[in-house]
């Protein structure tokens, strides 16, 4: 009898295997980006089902991970950061007061 580790290996169950040890180290690396907008919205490198137009699919990773034109305006534009009117503290990424952790609605800075 033959010593099993003499065999051949069929090129498709090695390929198999280096995917999955790839995929294993880059969910790892990733894992470790907790700091990354992307992240938070999508902490997994499984697929990401892209819409088929590329520039609809920009424009909600943008929204998700609050780079949007109200927060990022200012930047643009040499301006100071806007204020929630209320308790005059510079609105954050993704709508935050910055400072508190609340979250302040979209819809009725819109409104203005």
């Amino acid at each position: 009898m033959s010593d099993p580790m003499q065999q051949p290996v069929c090129y498709q169950d090695l390929k198999a295997s280096i995917q999955h040890y790839v995929h294993h180290i880059w969910q790892e690396t990733w894992d470790e980006q907790i700091l990354n907008k992307l992240h938070s919205i999508h902490p997994s490198t499984s697929h990401w089902a892209a819409l088929p137009v590329r520039r609809h699919d920009i424009r909600l990773i943008r929204i998700h991970i609050g780079h949007a034109r109200f927060t990022h305006r200012h930047l643009l534009l040499g301006e100071n950061a806007p204020e929630c009117p209320s308790l005059k503290w510079g609105l954050g990424v993704n709508g935050h007061v910055e400072g508190t952790g609340e979250n302040l609605s979209f819809a009725s800075q819109a409104a203005r």
